[in-house]
C-alpha cells in the first residue's frame, strides 16, 4: 500500500516498561532483575537488527521509511506517536481474537482501537 500511494512509513517498535508487564515477564523482572535486563537488551539489539531489515525491504521497494524503538506502555505509545506524526493510518498486526477473546489475551489492537480516531488497518499474523 504504501509502495501504491507514495506514503512515508514510520515502523515502530515498543518495548513494554517494567511496571506494565505481567505473569512470567513481571516475576522475572521482580526476583532476577539482572536476567531481566540481561533480556531486554537483546531484545532491544532484535528488534534494532529487525528494523534494519525491514528498512532494506522497504528501501528496495522504493517506500520511505524510517524505524523507531520507544520503550514505554505499548498502547499508549503507538497512539501517541500517531498523534505525534500526525499519521494517517495505523497498521498492526493481529492474531485476530475479539470481544472477550481479545479482552483476555490484552489484545493491543483492540485496545489501540479504544483510544485512537485515527483509521487502523489489521493484518492477520
Amino acid at each position: 500500500m504504501a509502495e501504491a500511494g507514495k506514503a512515508e512509513m514510520l515502523l515502530l517498535a515498543v518495548v513494554p516498561e517494567v511496571f506494565s508487564l505481567a505473569g512470567r515477564p513481571a516475576s522475572l523482572s521482580r526476583y532476577l532483575p539482572g536476567t531481566f535486563w540481561a533480556m531486554e537488551g537483546i531484545t532491544t539489539q532484535n528488534l534494532e537488527k529487525y528494523l534494519e531489515n525491514m528498512l532494506i525491504r522497504t528501501d528496495a521497494r522504493g517506500v520511505t521509511a524510517t524505524g523507531e524503538i520507544r520503550y514505554g506502555k505499548v498502547v499508549k505509545m503507538i497512539c501517541e506517536t500517531a498523534d505525534g506524526i500526525n499519521a494517517d493510518l495505523i497498521v498492526l498486526a493481529t492474531h485476530g481474537k475479539a470481544g472477550t477473546e481479545a479482552f483476555w489475551a490484552n489484545s493491543v489492537a483492540a485496545q489501540v482501537q479504544k483510544l485512537t480516531t485515527r483509521p487502523l488497518l489489521l493484518c492477520p499474523v
